[in-house]
């Protein structure tokens, strides 16, 4: 090598290696359904992991129908008037596991799932108001507050909900670019729209795509056909309860607005004092008041955003009532928070997308933003006791799964030898209560 080559050879040139770069928190997807199960994982300790209740379903629907009967036909049965694709699917999956293990995996992929879901909300937020760090505080924010219980983010019937909510959430997102993630978003909403009547309210939004926006045209008018062909084949209909509609205002100002804000045990506070109604009205009147004021500082698809949660909040709280037989207050408004889930977490986004806007504008509102958002999580931290369970009742479920394992029989064509776990309500003599499982040791 000559003189005149040495002195060509360029060597590389050094990197400066920047620790604070490395080392800086960069929000994405990814670590949004991080922060989610880890938020989910405190609430209760893991309980529903370590000790499974089998709850609800979860035990009498799900666990005795593949226990018993492990065939991919009993994905496709009906219950409560219509079938349920997701966690059938998901059960049949996981009894391919060993026995033993199946109660905790049941309540181990409800709170992945749930964690998955949650996130999403980062996805649809930064896709909309282009801001990583709101959209990343704001699903962990709406995770935080108790808008759920342990029987949402714990049992695997209930993800049907969370199904619904990705579904709507995934009507902001365009379809990945690489083929194999669109193949298995595509497989995921089918699933998604396969599993609750409430898939049929965002027919409109993929019928919308489908006719007026040339992008994947063809998937969201199969999107929308799907969605008519399990509402028409799928989902038992009967008459809607127009009688009940009286209780839509009502229910829309306490059980929705105050209770999105302050929790369900405050909203009992409020209740015992007289102040639930009047409460409601002053956080939807100055949500409204933020939105008209901020109106002109947002972009188009801020407002879109806003319209379709208005939409999202409204409508499927106006189903819950009108398609079930709600004429006393216990069922909804003392009841389950399922009815009002969807719509909570629609209001919820609404204020959220509001305060973003001053946020935006304003330093001072800056700082009292994050006063407020203090104020919430501390007036919420009460509820913290929706999603603790009974680890003394999850460990009489594992010793009952243990001795169906180890007691399995030989018996003829068709003889069954039931053992029941007994619990419940509903109790009828001679038969086991409306939670109990009941396990059929006979090998076949």
């Amino acid at each position: 090598m000559t003189e005149n080559t040495l002195l060509e050879v360029r060597l590389p040139k050094a990197h400066n290696w920047n620790i604070k770069e490395h080392l800086a928190f960069r929000p994405n997807w990814g670590w949004a359904f991080a922060f989610c199960f880890l938020v989910l994982a405190l609430k209760n300790d893991l309980h529903e992991v370590f000790y499974p209740l089998l709850y609800n379903e979860d035990g009498r629907q799900i666990f005795i129908n593949f226990y018993n009967g492990h065939a991919f036909k009993n994905i496709f049965y009906f219950y409560a008037g219509y079938i349920r694709i997701f966690p059938n699917l998901v059960g049949y999956l996981l009894h391919y596991f060993p026995l033993p293990v199946i109660p905790a995996l049941y309540a181990l992929v409800s709170l992945l799932f749930t964690a998955f879901v949650y996130s999403l909300f980062y996805r649809v937020l930064n896709h909309v108001f282009g801001d990583r760090w709101f959209a990343f505080y704001a699903s962990i924010l709406i995770i935080i507050l108790p808008q759920a219980n342990f029987e949402f983010v714990g049992t695997l019937m209930y993800q049907i909900w969370h199904c619904v909510i990705a579904l709507f959430a995934l009507t902001f997102l365009p379809l990945p670019e690489k083929t194999w993630k669109r193949i298995l978003q595509i497989i995921l909403m089918h699933t998604f729209i396969w599993t609750h009547p409430f898939s049929f309210l965002a027919l409109p939004f993929y019928l919308y795509r489908a006719i007026r926006q040339s992008e994947y045209r063809l998937e969201n008018g199969i999107f929308a056909v799907s969605i008519l062909c399990y509402f028409i084949f799928a989902v038992i209909h009967h008459p809607l309860h127009w009688e009940a509609f009286h209780l839509y205002p009502e229910t829309l100002v306490s059980r929705v607005g105050v209770e999105a804000v302050v929790g369900p045990y405050n909203r009992g506070w409020l209740i015992y004092m007289g102040m639930t109604n009047v409460f409601g009205i002053i956080v939807f009147s100055l949500i409204g008041l933020i939105l008209w004021v901020s109106r002109r500082e947002m972009k188009v698809t801020e407002k879109w955003f806003i319209i379709i949660m208005a939409y999202f909040l409204l409508v499927p709280l106006a189903a819950s009532i009108l398609g079930r037989d709600l004429n006393e207050y216990y069922p909804l408004l003392r009841g389950s928070p399922r009815y009002t889930y969807i719509s909570r977490l629609a209001f919820l986004l609404i204020i959220l997308s509001a305060l973003f806007v001053f946020y935006r504008k304003s330093k001072i509102f800056q700082m009292a933003h994050w006063v407020l958002l203090m104020l919430v999580l501390w007036v919420n931290s009460t509820s913290s006791v929706l999603y603790e369970t009974s680890v003394s009742e999850g460990k009489d479920i594992l010793d009952y799964i243990a001795y169906v394992d180890e007691n399995r029989l030989e018996c003829g064509e068709g003889e069954e030898k039931m053992y029941y776990f007994r619990r419940g309500r509903w109790q009828t003599p001679g038969a086991p209560g409306d939670w109990s499982i009941s396990s059929n040791l006979c090998r076949h």
